[in-house]
């Protein structure tokens, strides 16, 4: 490997074991799957004006793990009220 990025994918395919085909696919649903519970922690960190879990998520890239978490525990609940502004 000498530095460039377009020989990445084979060679983590080749210390996978798997195919250049099958490793681009992993990359891109992981891609997607990160950006996907980034994009919901961060927006209801910023609505529930949790200013330290938005640094969080947006500095810590964590597959979504720390996202989860705080979706699913940390969270407040909205209960059904729904006020516009």
């Amino acid at each position: 490997m000498n530095g460039n990025f377009p020989n990445f994918v084979p060679y983590l395919a080749s210390v996978l074991g798997v195919s250049v085909a099958v490793m681009t696919a992993i990359l891109i649903i992981t891609a997607f799957w990160t950006i996907i519970w980034k994009g919901l922690g961060l927006w209801r960190a910023a609505r529930n004006n949790n200013k330290w879990w938005f640094l969080a998520f947006l500095v810590i890239n964590d597959l979504g793990l720390l996202e989860i978490i705080y979706l699913l525990w940390f969270a407040k609940k909205a209960a059904g009220n729904s006020s516009a502004a």
